[in-house]
């Protein structure tokens, strides 16, 4: 249920299906246009991170000084460093989506009996031998 709430921007609950009721929105429905927007938030992610520590790489190879250097600091982290961690959000809420449908998948999958021979089975003689033996 948390993983839903995490990815209800990009998952919706379908009354009228059946049997599976979570579906991605319009937005997000195609695996490429997923894809897509994750390497967009995690591209985000790499070039705002990069920014937001810049002028700390910048005073290790003395091309700032430091006093400059640690006010550039505080002025990038403040701004690029909570984009970052956007960015990094966003494309969890993804990833997540992604997850809860293919537990959905798997679980109506188990429903319907495809994975039956995949399950975990007692051989036969201990199937008989349980419910024979009184307890």
């Amino acid at each position: 249920m948390d993983q839903f709430k995490l990815c209800r921007e990009i998952l919706f609950f379908d009354d009228a299906a059946s049997p599976a009721r979570l579906k991605y929105r319009p937005s997000h429905k195609g695996k490429t246009r997923r894809f897509a927007k994750k390497a967009l938030w995690a591209t985000g992610y790499a070039v705002t991170y990069s920014l937001g520590f810049a002028p700390l790489l910048l005073i290790s190879f003395e091309k700032l000084s430091k006093g400059f250097g640690l006010a550039t600091f505080l002025f990038t982290a403040l701004i690029f460093l909570p984009l970052a961690y956007f960015s990094l959000r966003e494309g969890h809420k993804i990833k997540t989506a992604e997850a809860v449908m293919k537990s959905q998948k798997i679980s109506l999958n188990m429903k319907a009996g495809a994975n039956k021979d995949q399950l975990p089975s007692l051989p036969e003689e201990s199937r008989t031998e349980a419910a024979v033996t009184p307890s």
